[in-house]
């Protein structure tokens, strides 16, 4: 799968924590959509970039994986 990121303008930049919870959601929707392994990846972004709540949120979607 591509998958394309929206780019923020500069008047407009993302947080680096707004990143990880679009990443979150990104990983929700491959959960549903039933790939795994696409989910996984980025989840394992989420547990190295995320604050602890979004760490927490990836470490709970990873447990519904296996």
């Amino acid at each position: 799968h591509t998958v394309f990121m929206p780019r923020a303008s500069a008047a407009d930049e993302q947080t680096a924590e707004d990143e990880i919870a679009t990443k979150l959601n990104l990983a929700k929707a491959y959960v549903e959509l039933g790939d795994k392994d696409g989910a996984k990846g980025i989840l394992d972004e989420v547990l190295a970039d995320g604050n602890e709540e979004q760490k927490q949120a990836a470490q709970k979607l990873i447990r519904q994986l296996d």
